[in-house]
C-alpha cells in the first residue's frame, strides 16, 4: 500500500501507479507459473519473500522509464515532434539504463543460488526470475500504459482529467511538486524548464558535491566509512552462539521466552534424560566420500513413499567393497562401539555410571550366548540370524531384541521402545545386507548450536572414526545431530567468503560490458563494496550475529546494492558532456529523481517488517532497509563526488574495441 501510495503521488496519476503495481505483482504471479513449468513442486515460504525486493526493484524502473518520459520534454523540438518521437526517445534512454541495472542484479541473484543449501538457492533462482518478468514488463506493458495515458488521460483533456477522477489533494500536492505533466501541446512553451527536485540535483547537489572543499571532505568521510567496515567486518562480526530455537522470535518477545523454557539449554539437561541429549552415529556400509547422489532430486518434492523420499533426499550410494555379512565385519562393528566409549564426549550416565551407547551387535551377541550358540555367525547367516532375533519374544527380556539393560541409559527412560531400533539398527536392501549404525549419547543438549562446542565434540568423533578406518576392515562414516547444522553453517559462511566476492567480479564483468569503460566500471565496483563495507557498521552496532537468516540474506546484499549505483554510472557514460563534471551534472540531472524515489519505495516497504516479531522477518526488513539506504547514500554522494574527481574525460577509459562492438550489436554505429 505504502508503494503504491508513493507511487501514485511521485507519478501524479492513479492509472499510472494502478498499472505500474499490477505489473510489479504480475511479475510475481508470472515467475510462479514460470517456476512451475521448469518442474518445480511449488513456492517455498523463502521465495514468497521476493516481492519486498521486487516492489523496489519495480518500482525503481518505473520512476526511471517516467523520469525519462518527463525529461523528453526538455529534449529539443525534435524529440517532441510527435508522442512517436517522444516515445522513442524515451524508450531507448530508459531500457538501456534499466537493462544494465537489471542484469547486473539478476547475475548477482544467480550466482547467490550456487550453494548447498535449498532455501538460498531456490530463493535466488526465483529472485533472478521475477527481476527478469519484471525487466520484460517493464520494457512492454509499462510504456504502452504511459502512451495510453498520454493519449487518452492528459493529451486530450489537457491534464484537468487527473484533478476531476483522482482526487484534488494528491493532484494538486503532486502539480506543485512537478510531479504531474499535462499533454505534449501544452508544454511546448515550457520546454527546456526542469523541475525543481531536477533543479536540486542539477544545480544544488551537483554544486555542493564539486566544492573544492566539500568534494575532498566526503571523499575522507567515504573512505574512513570503507575502512571501519573492513575493520568491523574482520573483528566484531561473528558467528552466533544461539541455537536455531531461540532465534525464531527477536529478543524479548513472549513467544521466544516460552520456547526458551520448553526447550531449555544446556544446563538444565538432567543427565539421563536421553529426549534433549544430541546423538552421534557410526555408520557401516555407506560410500564415506560420496554417500549420497543428488542428482536430479527436489527438497520440495511431496509424498512419503521411498521414490518421494528418494526424490526429495537422493539416492544413498552403498559400499559393495566390503560384506556386511561375515564373521569380520561383526567383531569390527562390536570394536566400534567399544571406541565409541573412549570419545570423550559420550556421556556417562549419572544413573548406572556407564557410557550410553547404543549397539545392537553386542546386545546379539549376549542372546546368542546365552542360547549357548556361537557369535560371531558364520559368512552368510548373519541376515538370517538378525531375523531369528528380532522373532524371538519368548526369550528372557534381558537379551531380547530391543533391550535397552546395556545401552547405560536408565531404564525408566525408555518407555518408547522404538527409540532402541533408531538408536541401532541394520538395513536390508534387495534382500542383501546393507547397512549398521550404532550410536553414542553426547553430553551437550540436542538445542545447544554454538559451533565452538559442537565442532569439537564432531571432531572427537570424526578422530575414532579415523582410527576405526585405518585399515582394510568396514568403514565408519560420522553422523551426528549436529552434522547437518555444521555443513548449513559451512556452506553458509563459504557462501558469504566466496560467492560475495564472486558476485563482485561477475558485477565488474558486466558493468565492463555495459559501459564499456574500465575507470567507470571501476569506480562503481568499489562503491558497491562501500556500500556493504558500510552494512557491516551498521550490523557491528546493532550487536548482530551470523545466525542461519542473516547468513542467507547476506549472499544477496550484492544483488541489492547495485541498482542505484549502476543507475548513475550508466548516465554518466551515456552522457555526451565532454568534461567530467558536465557528465556527472547531467547523470544527476536525469537519474537523480529515479534513484531517491526507488530508494524511498524500497526503504518504505521495508519499515514495516521492524515490527514484526519473527526474526526472519525482522532481519530481512533490516537487511533490505540498511543496504539500500547505505546504497543510495553511497550513490548520490561518494559516487558522484570521485567520479567528478577523476572520473574520464572524453574517451579516456574507453575500451574502444569492446564499445565498438556493443555498438554494432546495438545497431548504433561505430
Amino acid at each position: 500500500v505504502f508503494v503504491w501510495l508513493f507511487m501514485w503521488l511521485q507519478l501524479g496519476s492513479v492509472f499510472l501507479a494502478i498499472t505500474g503495481m499490477f505489473e510489479i505483482l504480475i511479475s510475481v504471479v508470472i515467475s510462479m507459473s514460470t517456476w512451475k513449468l521448469f518442474g518445480n513442486e511449488g513456492i517455498t515460504f523463502y521465495q514468497a519473500l521476493v516481492v519486498y525486493i521486487i516492489l523496489g526493484i519495480g518500482a525503481d524502473d518505473i520512476f526511471v522509464f517516467l523520469d525519462a518520459w518527463k525529461q523528453a520534454r526538455t529534449a529539443g523540438k525534435a524529440v517532441n515532434e510527435s508522442l512517436q518521437t517522444r516515445f522513442q526517445w524515451t524508450f531507448t534512454r530508459a531500457s538501456n539504463a534499466m537493462l544494465v541495472t537489471s542484469t547486473t542484479t539478476i547475475v548477482a541473484f544467480l550466482l547467490s543460488s550456487i550453494t548447498d543449501i535449498p532455501d538460498i538457492s531456490t530463493f535466488a533462482q526465483f529472485a533472478a526470475l521475477v527481476v527478469i518478468w519484471d525487466l520484460v514488463l517493464v520494457l512492454t506493458w509499462f510504456p504502452a500504459s504511459v502512451v495510453v495515458h498520454d493519449r487518452y488521460f492528459v493529451s486530450r483533456a489537457d491534464g484537468s482529467c487527473a484533478s476531476k477522477c483522482c482526487g484534488c489533494c494528491v493532484t494538486c500536492c503532486a502539480e506543485q511538486w512537478g510531479l504531474t505533466e499535462k499533454s505534449i501541446q501544452g508544454k511546448s512553451e515550457g520546454a527546456g524548464e526542469l523541475r525543481w527536485i531536477e533543479r536540486f540535483f542539477n544545480d544544488t547537489l551537483w554544486n555542493f558535491l564539486k566544492g573544492p572543499v566539500t568534494k575532498w571532505v566526503v571523499v575522507a568521510i567515504f573512505f574512513c566509512l570503507f575502512l571501519a567496515g573492513v575493520i568491523c567486518a574482520s573483528t566484531t562480526v561473528a558467528l552466533t552462539k544461539k541455537s536455531i530455537i531461540d532465534t525464531i522470535m527477536v529478543d524479548g518477545a513472549e513467544l521466544q521466552e516460552v520456547l526458551g523454557l520448553v526447550t531449555g539449554n544446556a544446563g538444565h539437561f538432567a543427565q539421563g534424560n536421553i529426549d534433549v541429549k544430541s546423538t552421534g552415529y557410526f555408520v557401516f556400509g555407506v560410500d564415506t566420500g560420496n554417500p549420497v547422489s543428488r542428482g536430479g532430486t527436489d527438497p520440495y518434492h511431496g509424498g512419503d513413499e521411498p521414490e518421494d523420499i528418494a526424490k526429495q533426499l537422493g539416492k544413498i550410494n552403498w559400499d559393495t567393497s566390503k560384506s556386511l555379512d561375515t564373521m569380520v565385519a561383526q567383531t569390527e562393528v562390536k570394536a566400534a562401539c567399544e571406541k565409541m566409549r573412549t570419545i570423550p564426549s559420550v556421556v556417562t550416565n549419572g544413573l548406572t555410571q556407564q557410557k550410553e551407547v547404543y549397539c545392537f551387535m553386542e546386545d546379539f551377541e549376549r542372546y546368542r550366548v546365552a542360547k549357548g550358540l556361537s557369535f560371531p555367525v558364520p559368512d552368510g547367516t548373519l541376515k538370517q540370524a538378525l531375523a531369528d532375533w528380532k522373532d524371538d519374544t519368548s526369550f528372557a527380556s534381558e537379551t531380547a531384541y530391543e533391550n535397552t539393560n546395556f545401552t547405560g541409559v536408565a531404564q525408566k527412560n525408555f518407555d518408547d521402545q522404538n527409540l532402541y531400533k533408531a538408536k541401532t539398527n541394520w538395513v536390508i536392501v534387495d534382500g542383501e545386507l546393507r547397512a549398521y549404525w550404532v550410536a553414542g549419547n553426547n553430553s551437550l543438549g540436542t538445542f545447544v548450536q554454538d559451533l565452538d562446542q559442537i565442532k569439537p565434540e564432531y571432531d572427537e568423533w570424526d578422530k575414532v572414526a579415523d582410527e576405526i578406518n585405518d585399515g582394510d576392515g568396514l568403514k565408519a562414516m560420522v553422523v551426528t545431530d549436529r552434522t547437518a547444522w555444521i555443513a548449513i553453517m559451512d556452506a553458509l559462511v563459504r557462501g558469504i567468503t566466496t560467492g560475495v566476492p564472486l558476485s563482485f567480479v561477475l558485477a565488474y564483468v558486466v558493468l565492463i560490458l555495459a559501459t564499456t569503460n574500465w575507470i567507470v566500471a571501476s569506480i562503481a565496483i568499489v562503491s558497491i563494496m562501500g556500500v556493504l563495507s558500510s552494512f557491516f557498521i551498521t550490523f557491528a552496532l546493532a550487536g548482530w550475529e551470523l545466525d542461519f537468516y542473516s547468513t542467507i540474506f547476506f549472499q544477496l546484499t550484492v544483488g541489492l546494492a547495485v541498482d542505484y549505483i549502476v543507475h548513475v554510472a550508466h548516465a554518466f557514460n551515456e552522457s555526451g558532456a565532454e568534461s567530467r563534471e558536465d557528465k556527472m551534472r547531467d547523470s544527476l540531472t536525469e537519474m537523480g529523481v529515479s534513484v531517491l524515489s526507488g530508494a524511498i519505495s524500497t526503504l518504505g516497504a521495508s519499515v514495516f517488517l521492524f515490527s514484526a516479531t519473527f526474526l526472519l522477518f525482522f532481519q530481512y526488513g533490516a537487511f533490505i532497509f540498511f543496504v539500500i539506504m547505505w546504497s543510495i547514500i553511497w550513490a548520490l554522494f561518494f559516487f558522484p563526488t570521485i567520479m567528478m574527481m577523476i572520473g574520464p574525460q572524453g574517451q579516456q577509459g574507453d575500451i574502444v574495441p569492446l564499445r565498438q562492438a556493443m555498438a554494432r550489436i546495438c545497431g548504433k554505429g561505430t
